[in-house]
């Protein structure tokens, strides 16, 4: 009797671990996943950086004045 007890209890929290551990696992791809955002979002971010400061080495610098649009025309 006690036996049969011992082994439903240890199934019942195998089951209740089982649980936990499947909302951990989706907890870390969650996390994982961000991290992966994160990394993208510095390396563009970076990538920015470097951009402008190639440019300052080059005697470049960002304009204040609005951009302009051209209008491509399709000639016949």
């Amino acid at each position: 009797m006690v036996l049969g007890l011992l082994q439903v209890y240890n199934a019942l929290s195998i089951n209740e671990l089982a649980k936990k551990s499947e909302k951990l696992r989706e907890q870390i791809r969650l996390n994982n996943s961000m991290i992966t955002t994160q990394k993208l979002t510095a390396d563009e971010l970076q990538s920015i950086h470097n951009i402008e400061q190639e440019a300052l080495l080059l005697g470049l610098e960002a304009s204040h004045e609005p951009p302009i649009e051209i209008e491509r025309t399709i000639e016949p």
